[in-house]
């Protein structure tokens, strides 16, 4: 019984991980107010085996931001009166590989929750990661005021 517990549970591990790999995410989830940031969007895999083919951020109106370059995507930008608005990298990800797709912003002054809605195309389909399903949640960067501590800097063991 014991044994099958252990099973259970590791099973449980495996198919969080997984679960989690499968989404457009932030590889970092908080940054400070009124800095800039270099926030990375990861593609874990494409769309129900095939390759992606593209991928496009909406940038919230409270951020300013410049695309990161990548061998062999060409990037695009969706533009407003306040700046860029959207970006998209358009190459080839083969399904079975991920990859970091980056973006220097200037983060607004004040604490808040800035959502990002992605588009993850692969050929002639696309999933989008906006949080209007539960299966496909919405990268969200949380910026924290000035004065909280940055989880990358909280001392071992204060947390």
């Amino acid at each position: 019984m014991k044994t099958l517990s252990i099973a259970l549970g590791m099973a449980a591990i495996t198919l969080s991980a997984t679960t989690a790999n499968a989404h457009v995410a932030l590889t970092q989830k908080s940054a400070k107010a009124g800095t800039y940031h270099a926030a990375f969007f990861r593609i874990g895999h494409g769309c129900q085996g095939q390759d992606t083919t593209a991928l496009t951020i909406t940038i919230p109106s409270q951020v300013s931001v410049r695309p990161q370059p990548k061998a062999g995507w060409e990037i695009t930008t969706a533009h407003d009166e306040n700046g860029v608005r959207a970006v998209t990298w358009t190459g080839h990800l083969p399904d079975d590989q991920f990859d970091d797709f980056g973006l220097l912003m200037k983060l607004p002054s004040e604490a808040q929750d800035l959502p990002f809605s992605a588009i993850q195309t692969c050929g002639a389909s696309s999933s989008r990661w906006d949080g209007h399903a539960p299966a496909y949640p919405q990268p969200v960067l949380r910026v924290l005021d000035t004065a909280e501590p940055h989880p990358a800097t909280i001392p071992h063991g204060e947390h």
